[in-house]
């Protein structure tokens, strides 16, 4: 028997977690179809990421580093990516710092988030499932946990970056 991964998909993928997020607008519904892991590996489905580009697929983002709006627990950064390859998106999405990954090629170009900071790369978005599944916690007995503790998480990964610092608030 084949192994079998439920993946939501719609538009856009809805990750589940801190990345996908849109200031201040609710995300259309998505609808859910069973394909084969085995798929996923021979890239016989393809993945449109939050951005509007197929997973893995290289493009070029500009977005800015802000603190989180009204959050609970402190989160670090979140990036809000406007721009696209060059065309501004309708609305921005989120990226929290632990879901970018600054791999960069030379050591210079290797970027630590800063409030205010623009960031300006080539990168390519990817995904992974993380976390807690709560139908193995309650087999074992265990609480339930939140869906933000685990769950399909979208992630960008920068391999050529361009920081400009925060300008100064008069």
């Amino acid at each position: 028997m084949r192994a079998c991964a439920t993946l939501i998909m719609a538009t856009a993928l809805m990750a589940i977690g801190h990345a996908g997020n849109t200031l201040g607008q609710s995300q259309p519904q998505a609808s859910q179809r069973f394909v084969l892991a085995a798929d996923l590996q021979k890239e016989a489905v393809r993945i449109m990421g939050l951005l509007g580009v197929e997973y893995g697929k290289p493009m070029t983002v500009i977005g800015r580093w802000e603190a989180p709006r009204e959050v609970a627990k402190p989160r670090g950064l979140d990036l809000i990516v406007t721009h696209v390859n060059g065309r501004k998106l309708e609305l921005p999405v989120i990226f929290n710092q632990y879901d970018v990954i600054a791999t960069a090629i030379r050591k210079e170009q290797a970027g630590t988030p800063r409030d205010g900071e623009t960031w300006e790369g080539r990168c390519w978005e990817g995904g992974r499932y993380w976390g807690h599944v709560n139908v193995i916690r309650e087999e074992l007995g265990l609480q339930p946990v939140s869906p933000a503790h685990g769950g399909f998480e979208t992630e960008l990964h920068f391999f050529r970056l361009t920081a400009s610092p925060a300008k100064p608030t008069k």
